[in-house]
């Protein structure tokens, strides 16, 4: 796949940048990271750029860390909502298996 060039705006400067991904995603990327600084602009004004974009890249660590947690428990959630399930299931059959 061909490396694709876009320019984008964050926190009022212009960047070059480069990747696989379709023009319109590196825009959308660009724009989340825009949104992230202006809140963090807002609320502390007197942050350098360079500390607005870290704690701009803190707060978007977080988000994913969150997402990916809450994704990877879910499938452990169903897992054991099946083994308990599993687990009635066996205990029902011996007790029927005991009345027999």
């Amino acid at each position: 796949m061909p490396r694709r060039k876009t320019t984008v705006r964050i926190d009022g400067h212009e960047y070059v940048i480069a990747g696989d991904e379709p023009e319109e995603y590196m825009h959308e990327v660009a724009i989340h990271v825009d949104k992230k600084m202006s809140e963090i602009h807002k609320k502390y004004d007197q942050l350098s750029t360079s500390m607005v974009a870290v704690l701009a890249a803190l707060n978007i660590a977080d988000e994913l860390l969150k997402e990916r947690r809450t994704k990877s428990a879910k499938p452990k959630k169903a897992q054991e909502i099946n083994e308990q399930t599993q687990m009635e299931t066996k205990s029902e059959n011996i007790a029927r298996f005991n009345r027999t």
